[in-house]
């Protein structure tokens, strides 16, 4: 009998979906007390740095840490195979756990080195339980949860299995989320069985947030947001603009008890909702396309990523404190927001770039940027009790789809792969490696993403045609130091047939006003070269600015202009690179349907003065 008990405990490991890496006694013997621990009710989410999606069951996105420290330099990365879009949840001890399409869900120390994995294909965020239990949704079976040594407590099965949204843990230990394969939402109590489920209309992607109520909010594709009572009955819906929306988005929840929700549509324009607690609106604000969760900083301004822009909202009014833009689009990034009030967000392939980790000031301002991937960082940022931030990529080339879990914070040892670099076909690229703070002799790792590489410091390499799957090359260079330190930086390499002109031209300003006042509207265009660029602005009214500028790629400007006959007149602008390449033209159409000698001119002095203030005056005053 006594080789029973070990053979059990093997086939137990190997049926449990538990793919690990050893561990040392001391380590066996502390995930032993933590496996017994996990044993009793989960009582809430983990009091933890990151313990869920969007940090806290409101989807504040909010951490009590400061990243004030925080330069960006990449500490280390954690490669896997494969799309990923969930970002990693933060345990009390540093345990970073994160999973991907590739089929895995994995712990990562806080180092970087792989603690264990385990076999399930993710692309939600996991939730930690005060008793140390990881829920995760998988794509292909249901809701797992697992004890934090990487063996299955039980798995709560979804017929059809499909996409099973980012869960969140209420106080009372409830696990609620969303599933696309039946358009339900589910709750689950902590031993796994069925609470109750709730079908809307649709599929459902998003993840549900918990008011303090214990009320759950949470979008479906069939347009409309749903208020759900702690027994699963419906307590109302909302639903947005019209059927053809999507509440792809998750709902985040601020102190007053506000709920905010973006919206989806390809066909209509795409607002930030905000409603109050009884399910009517308080006001909508116009942004782009909206697939992520709000977040909410601590005066209560509301940062969400729209198309390709982040948006800083006021919470009273729904007016914008002030616009980013991306460059890239925001997609499934959800912003986070340290304790000092800097913003986080992912960006992914769009307008003339992406696959970008940016750091932006309150004030709007850009911090840092980091281009991590040639596809998509569809992950939320998630950050550390030290300040570091956290957040996954996706990359391909023709060989493969990959991906890292990325680290950024303060890195004693500095690797710097410098570029973008841009060149035409069949001409050698001169890449250039640097590295600081570590221990020479250092050894040299350059992966060009075209399937080759080179252990040269500064190599010379020629690629023979654009990417044929992808906007730019991926370049890697890792180093290691005499000591077996390692570290890295990634670059991007475009490789060209011709130069490309900057990007249409986007213009945004009032849409209609009266006779004789002047009027704002902002302009701005990327341009994949990096150049300057300059503006061409028809007024349609036979009047224009002539070539303006030159300006940096992705800087907003702002032009004024006053029309003097009732009409509708159409803006068109291009821009141009310092090369002289054009883009094509974008428009804006306004109309002039007042005449100024019809109002008083108080009013109109007003106006003319503060001209920002027209489309609200109007929306009050029912014009």
């Amino acid at each position: 009998m006594k080789h029973v008990i070990p053979i059990l405990v093997v086939l137990l490991l190997v049926s449990s979906g538990f793919v690990g890496v050893s561990n040392t006694g001391e380590e066996l013997m502390a995930d032993a007390e933590q496996m017994e621990q996990a044993t009793a009710t989960s009582a809430g989410p983990m009091n933890s740095s990151w313990p869920m999606y969007c940090y806290d069951t409101r989807h504040t996105g909010r951490s009590p840490y400061s990243t004030a420290d925080n330069p960006g330099d990449e500490k280390w990365r954690f490669k896997v195979s494969d799309w990923n879009e969930g970002g990693p949840a933060i345990d009390d001890n540093g345990t970073l756990y994160f999973g991907s399409d590739g089929g895995f869900l994995y712990a990562l120390y806080a180092n970087g080195t792989l603690k264990w994995k385990y076999r399930a294909w993710l692309y939600s965020v996991p939730a930690i339980a005060a008793d140390g239990t990881i829920y995760v949704g998988s794509c292909k079976s249901g809701l797992h949860a697992i004890y934090p040594n990487g063996t299955r407590k039980w798995l709560f099965s979804i017929t059809g299995g499909n996409k099973v949204s980012s869960p969140a843990i209420a106080e009372d230990g409830t696990i609620y989320f969303g599933s696309q394969s039946n358009n339900k939402v589910y709750a689950v109590n902590p031993d796994g069985t069925e609470k109750w489920n709730y079908t809307t209309g649709k599929l459902v992607w998003s993840s549900p947030a918990i008011g303090d109520d214990g009320t759950v909010y949470i979008g479906s594709d069939d347009h409309y947001l749903y208020a759900l009572y702690p027994n699963g009955t419906l307590r109302w819906r909302f639903g947005l603009v019209n059927t053809d929306t999507l509440v792809r988005g998750s709902p985040s929840i601020a102190e007053d008890g506000t709920i905010y929700i973006g919206s989806l549509s390809l066909h209509d324009n795409n607002y930030l909702y905000a409603l109050y607690p009884n399910g009517t609106m308080k006001w909508k604000s116009s942004t782009g396309i909206i697939w992520s969760s709000p977040s909410i900083g601590e005066d209560g301004t509301i940062y969400v990523g729209g198309g390709s822009k982040l948006y800083a909202i006021y919470p009273n009014n729904g007016t914008k404190k002030w616009k980013f833009g991306l460059g890239g689009t925001a997609t499934k990034s959800s912003p986070a927001i340290d304790a000092d009030g800097t913003i986080y967000i992912g960006t992914s392939i769009g307008g003339t770039r992406g696959g970008d980790l940016i750091a932006v000031n309150p004030d709007g301002t850009k911090k840092w940027r980091k281009m991590i991937a040639n596809r998509y960082v569809q992950s939320s940022p998630a950050i550390g009790e030290d300040g570091t931030v956290y957040i996954v990529s996706s990359s391909n080339t023709q060989y493969e789809w990959y991906g890292y879990l990325h680290a950024f914070g303060i890195g004693a040892f500095k690797v710097d792969a410098n570029g973008p670099y841009r060149e035409l076909p069949n001409v050698p690229v001169q890449f250039t490696g640097e590295a600081w703070n570590g221990t020479e002799p250092y050894t040299w790792y350059w992966d060009f993403g075209d399937g080759t590489t080179s252990e040269e410091q500064n190599p010379l390499h020629t690629y023979t045609a654009p990417c044929e799957v992808c906007d730019f090359y991926i370049v890697t260079l890792t180093v290691t130091d005499s000591t077996g330190n390692t570290s890295g930086d990634i670059t991007r390499a475009q490789i060209q047939e011709n130069l490309f002109p900057p990007e249409i031209p986007f213009i945004e300003g009032p849409t209609s006003g009266t006779v004789g006042v002047v009027y704002n509207y902002t302009f701005v265009t990327w341009d994949d070269d990096g150049d300057d660029v300059y503006y061409y602005i028809e007024w349609g009214d036979g009047t224009n600015t002539g070539w303006i500028g030159p300006y940096n790629s992705g800087k907003e400007i702002t032009e004024s202009h006053a029309w003097n006959e009732q009409g509708s007149y159409w803006i068109r602008a291009k821009a141009k690179d310092i090369h002289d390449t054009e883009s094509y033209w974008g428009y804006l159409e306004v109309t002039m349907p007042m005449n100024q000698q019809t109002q008083n001119s108080w009013f109109l002095q007003f106006l003319q003065n503060h001209p920002r203030m027209f489309p609200i005056l109007r929306q009050l005053l029912g014009l």
